[in-house]
């Protein structure tokens, strides 16, 4: 319920051990647990602060109150505009036939193909233990550190799922590809490139960066392997532009501590000749999510040891970096796609709009609380795909698949905006 109004909250979610649970329109939610047992979980919502929830289980029924975020009005006036909404709405279509994030995915002939990803289940069990042994009892600590652990489930796919926008069905084809994640795929005269990214080893207990580059022909379905690649990094940008393939930045290694190294090279693949070349350096090495339009490259967001918040363009005529502006809070990984002058970006229940002509920067609500996923524009609708949720301690990937109109935009109230 709303603190304040006592009013239900709809899509509330619940992140509970590995299960995700959403309120209905009352409010409401049902889970069974064994009695006598005290369990905590965490409530979550777009338009209210996150709240941790201790539950004693041989209690019949709980009332949680959600208080609203108090964040900033925007930073540019706006034209007040009665019966806005204040998220956006979108449709659920038919799932992936697999669960995935971290894959690479394009359209091409009216199809939108989904190749690879990551499938692993992970839990931090150590965070989630010093969480469970606060306020307990010497009795349940010795229960907590003698029961069972969950295992994490690592595996990375080497599928390919198509989804056909005329005939709304997904088809998945199984082990295509080399089995990889946060990689990249360029579509260039109906060929299918795979480049960049992470295989697991045969123990799947570490990291190999892809050395291949794999060429998909769709013509007559086969695969073929190129063995140069000077650009193997984790979460690198790639992207066509004329008759090249630009990569850039990109995680390289990264050591026990978690701590990476991260490239800030720009090589160019050359997809007429073969040859690659070196081309221009970026202004500091990350992993980073971008697109081009005509000559200008944009940056949004990334990582380097934390989100970021940059908002950088490359003129690709003159080789020159500009810094634009700031995202209204750091994007890891943004799902990103483009229409006209329009780039749109989307990560953890936060949609944004760029307007290149204008540089204005817009922000909006939407109940979809996913990571690592994909958006790409087809005929007025833009597509977001698989991702993972994540709670405080548990990362599962999803295999849903959603569309929004554009026209949403109009009829939606913005969180945020700025011009820069």
């Amino acid at each position: 319920l709303d603190a304040v109004t006592k009013d239900p909250i709809e899509n509330a979610h619940i992140f509970i051990t590995k299960k995700v649970l959403v309120t209905n329109k009352k409010g409401k939610f049902s889970f069974n647990f064994k009695k006598g047992k005290q369990i905590r979980f965490s409530v979550s919502h777009i338009k209210y602060k996150d709240q941790k929830v201790t539950f004693n289980t041989s209690e019949n029924t709980l009332t949680i109150l959600l208080f609203q975020k108090q964040e900033a009005l925007s930073e540019i006036t706006l034209v007040s505009k009665k019966n806005l909404k204040y998220k956006i709405d979108f449709t659920i279509l038919p799932v992936l036939p697999k669960s995935t994030h971290s894959f690479a995915a394009v359209i091409k002939n009216n199809q939108l193909y989904v190749i690879g990803g990551d499938a692993s289940n992970v839990r931090d069990e150590l965070r989630r233990g010093i969480s469970e042994l606060r306020g307990s009892s010497e009795q349940e600590i010795m229960k907590l550190i003698t029961k069972p652990k969950f295992q994490d489930f690592f595996s990375y796919l080497g599928d390919l799922q198509v989804y056909d926008f005329e005939s709304n069905q997904w088809i998945l084809k199984e082990n295509v590809f080399r089995k990889k994640a946060n990689h990249n795929v360029i579509s260039f005269e109906n060929k299918l490139y795979l480049l960049g990214g992470k295989r697991l080893s045969r123990t799947k207990k570490r990291d190999y960066l892809e050395d291949k580059i794999e060429v998909y022909n769709l013509s007559n379905e086969t695969l073929e392997i190129d063995d140069t690649n000077p650009h193997q990094a984790v979460n690198s940008l790639a992207l066509l532009y004329q008759d090249n393939i630009i990569l850039m930045g990109g995680s390289i290694k990264e050591n026990k501590q978690g701590i990476k190294k991260y490239s800030d090279q720009i090589h160019v693949y050359d997809l007429k000749t073969g040859y690659w070349y070196f081309f221009s350096k970026m202004t500091k090495g990350k992993e980073s999510q971008g697109i081009v339009l005509e000559n200008n490259l944009y940056l949004f967001g990334g990582y380097r040891e934390k989100e970021l918040t940059e908002i950088e363009v490359f003129d690709l005529k003159t080789n020159t970096w500009k810094a634009v502006g700031h995202l209204f809070k750091g994007m890891r990984k943004p799902a990103i796609t483009t229409h006209k002058d329009i780039i749109y970006l989307f990560e953890n229940q936060q949609l944004l709009m760029y307007n290149t002509t204008s540089n204005e920067l817009r922000s909006y609500a939407i109940d979809l609380n996913l990571f690592g996923a994909t958006m790409h524009f087809y005929k007025d609708k833009l597509y977001i795909s698989g991702g993972y949720l994540s709670s405080e301690f548990d990362q599962i990937p999803t295999n849903g698949f959603y569309s929004v109109s554009l026209k949403e935009f109009k009829n939606t109230r913005p969180l945020k905006a700025t011009l820069f």
